[in-house]
């Protein structure tokens, strides 16, 4: 007969060792896998942060808005580039005009030599009529129309030399202009030309190391997903250590119960010693996951070194850290462009004062035009009333022989002033032509070509300081990117952390161990509903299977505690926990 054995307060001395041993290394696992997570989110955020920054300074690196830049600075150029020739083109207007002006102001001295001629003559006619009533008042006559021509052609002078004077002023204007143009422009497009190839070079560099540093960071997700995932271990150990403890409050409340009232005590102490082989093989089998997890785990960690020194080496390639040329190049083009804005507004400056010239001319030769026609008309009246006086004279014979002989003088030369007004007016013809040539030039372009360069620096300058700022944060969020995977490389060594505390429990396991080698015979409804009462605790199929070695549950136990589980397999189990 079996001898009852009733055990109220017993307590197997190693089970409690390592029940408090086991506390304490879930509460650890659970610790520091959460701080090792916490840790690599925060790398996956400040990748993430990397990634967005980064994306904004691959667009910025844009061939199509480069080229949107480029194109509206070749515009410029262009621009640029025709200035010498369109002040050119004004200056030979301006000496043709410069060069007609000095014939006609010579057609003028002739002119005014005729005048002094006539005003001779108109005396001579004063003086031989004298004593002819008929001459007294022609002769008064005559010589005011010729003092009238006489101050016309002088006034004509004085005007044709204003315009003299101003078409001087405009043609050294003008000499400035184009030399202005041949010592700045060829430098200021070269440069401009320089700059815009040596952005495209940069832009190419950078966009090679943007793709490169767009790979390490996806391959640090990729692995940092990875990690991530192996660090399900921590959960799956931590729950493994519990179901542990769970058996052992089992085993306690088991040995409190009736149902071992009357169980023999060889009975119970097999029941002890198979939970003890049961809690160090389960113990073993998760030491070994853990372990096998935790090397994953730290070889992906170690990786992350060379991707930390990509990360900055790349960075710092894109922040052009020790290139400071490709840092001057926005400084460069932009001050290649207000210098370009300048020389336009001074061009613009000079082409009004040009413009103005032209205007000015343009009103003169009207007036000289209209001028000359009043001397023609003048010099008409005198040359009949110089024939009305020799027919008069004609008719009194002898008496007017001496006047008739200075009016056909006087209508002699009054037919000279002729040849020199026709000159004149065919010369001021020329000058309209050449006027209309410096009108019909493309002043507009001229006149407004700081439009484009301002348009073209504002866009350079957004360019610039939206790459300045991208690589700025660039630089931080590398530099964060750094720091955080080194501390991830610190923390995250789990097995240095935990091992000691598992390998402690390894080895109170193994004190514990009464050297079960095989399975205790199922027994008594009461040992089966234990045997069945630890197994349905179970979440994992390896557990399940090394129970089955130490205490066997029946088929239907068995089947009823599994029946909450759909997984049957460890992977299958462990992507359910999380």
């Amino acid at each position: 007969m079996s001898t009852a054995f009733k055990i109220d307060t017993y307590s197997h001395p190693t089970q409690s060792a390592l029940s408090g041993k086991l506390a304490i290394a879930q509460a650890q696992i659970e610790r520091s896998f959460l701080e090792g997570g916490n840790v690599l989110i925060a790398v996956m955020d400040s990748v993430t942060g990397l990634t967005e920054i980064l994306d904004q300074v691959v667009n910025l690196l844009n061939p199509e808005a480069t080229r949107r830049v480029f194109d509206g600075m070749r515009k410029v150029v262009d621009d640029l580039a025709d200035l010498p020739d369109a002040a050119s083109r004004k200056q030979e207007a301006l000496t043709r005009i410069a060069g007609l002006c000095t014939n006609v102001y010579k057609r003028v001295e002739d002119m005014q030599e005729i005048i002094r001629y006539l005003r001779t003559i108109a005396m001579t006619v004063k003086i031989t009529g004298a004593g002819i009533p008929e001459f007294s008042g022609f002769a008064d006559e005559i010589r005011e129309r010729i003092q009238s021509v006489g101050t016309e052609i002088d006034h004509f002078g004085s005007q044709l030399n204003a315009m003299r004077t101003r078409l001087a002023s405009a043609n050294t204007s003008s000499e400035s202009v184009i030399r202005d143009f041949a010592s700045a422009i060829p430098e200021l497009v070269a440069s401009m030309d320089r700059s815009s190839l040596a952005l495209a070079e940069q832009q190419k560099r950078m966009a090679a190391s943007a793709q490169q540093l767009q790979q390490i960071t996806g391959s640090i997700q990729l692995k940092i997903a990875s990690v991530l995932s192996a660090l399900q271990i921590g959960d799956v150990t931590r729950q493994r250590i519990e179901h542990i403890m769970s058996m052992f409050a089992a085993l306690s409340e088991f040995r409190a119960s009736d149902g071992t009232k009357t169980m023999a005590a060889s009975d119970l102490a097999s029941i002890e010693a198979a939970i003890s082989g049961l809690a160090r093989a389960q113990l073993e089998e998760s030491a070994s996951d853990f372990n096998e997890k935790c090397a994953s785990i730290s070889a992906n960690i170690a990786s992350f070194t060379a991707d930390a020194s990509q990360v900055l080496m790349l960075r710092d390639e894109l922040a052009g850290h020790g290139q400071p040329s490709d840092a001057r190049i926005f400084d460069t083009m932009k001050s290649d462009l207000e210098r370009a804005t300048s020389l336009s507004v001074k061009v613009a400056e000079r082409t009004g004062d040009l413009d103005r010239v032209v205007t000015s001319v343009g009103d003169s030769t009207q007036s000289l035009i209209a001028g000359i026609a009043n001397i023609r008309k003048i010099k008409l009246d005198i040359f009949y009333m110089a024939l009305n006086s020799n027919l008069a004279c004609t008719r009194l014979g002898d008496a007017g022989r001496s006047v008739n002989v200075a009016s056909g003088e006087l209508r002699v030369f009054a037919d000279k002033l002729e040849v020199p007004a026709e000159g004149i007016v065919l010369q001021m013809q020329e000058i309209e032509t050449a006027r209309d040539l410096l009108n019909i030039d493309n002043n507009r372009r001229v006149e407004r070509i700081d439009e484009p360069l301002a348009e073209a620096h504002k866009a350079i300058e957004t360019v610039a300081e939206q790459m300045s700022s991208g690589l700025a944060l660039l630089a931080e969020k590398g530099g964060s990117v750094f720091e955080s995977i080194e501390k991830a490389i610190r923390t995250l060594d789990f097995r240095s952390d935990l091992g000691d505390v598992i390998d402690d429990c390894l080895r109170i396991a193994a004190e514990e161990d009464q050297g079960v080698t095989a399975p205790i015979a199922a027994g008594c409804d009461v040992i089966n509903a234990f045997s069945a009462r630890i197994y349905k605790t179970y979440t994992m199929a390896q557990e399940r299977v090394i129970h089955q070695k130490f205490l066997p549950v029946v088929e239907s136990a068995a089947a009823t505690a599994a029946s909450g589980t759909s997984a049957d397999d460890d992977d299958d189990l462990m992507s359910a926990l999380f």
